[in-house]
């Protein structure tokens, strides 16, 4: 058998609480099986916690099943509410099994700020590539507005809290993460309380639903 390309597939939530994945997610799901089915790696790992009910990792590892994917080649990983914990609890399944080589797919339009999240999460021996698949869920309107607000989230992060850590320093994403006294941690739940109300993030944050 060929050496697969990467160690893993990671597929990222979309920090939805509804009791069905969007099909913004369920975009990255279709992606990730074909690439499986390609042989580009032996395991996905799906990431999100999702609601109470049922998380989202449980729900994109039933999709995969679906799909004729075997559980035995998927991994859940159903702790995280963010990209920032998806990236960081799933790179510490990685290190666990000293994969070093990872695909994480996620949508064009997040493409970025995810890429500047994994520079920050994984050494520089560790191998990433992004994949960004079709913005699937939004009108033309609603995705200019996910546009502008994943532009600005990205720059605030680059020049505002990544400018003042280690690279793959856990310690200190986690302490950004969690610690409410932290001033980057302040900073940044100001920062983003303004972006919501400035782009009216209610009226075209997606939902399944829809």
């Amino acid at each position: 058998m060929n050496k697969q390309e990467f160690d893993c597939i990671l597929v990222l939530g979309d920090s939805t609480t509804s009791s069905q994945l969007t099909p913004w997610v369920v975009e990255r799901v279709e992606v990730a099986c074909k690439l499986h089915a390609k042989q580009k790696a032996n395991t996905i790992i799906v990431s999100g916690r999702g609601n109470q009910e049922e998380s989202e990792a449980h729900m994109m590892s039933k999709y995969l099943i679906g799909k004729g994917v075997l559980p035995k080649q998927i991994i859940s990983e159903d702790e995280s509410s963010n990209p920032l914990e998806g990236l960081l609890f799933s790179a510490n399944i990685m290190h666990k099994k000293k994969w070093r080589r990872d695909l994480i797919i996620t949508n064009k339009v997040q493409k970025n700020q995810i890429q500047t999240l994994a520079n920050h999460v994984f050494d520089e021996h560790h191998y990433v590539k992004i994949k960004g698949v079709k913005n699937k869920g939004f009108n033309k309107d609603q995705l200019k507005k996910r546009k502008l607000y994943e532009k600005k989230l990205t720059i605030y992060l680059k020049n505002n809290v990544f400018n003042q850590m280690q690279r793959a320093n856990t310690g200190e994403l986690k302490d950004f993460l969690y610690n409410s006294k932290n001033t980057a941690h302040q900073n940044y739940k100001t920062f983003i309380a303004k972006l919501n109300k400035e782009l009216n993030k209610e009226n075209w944050l997606f939902k399944a639903e829809q």
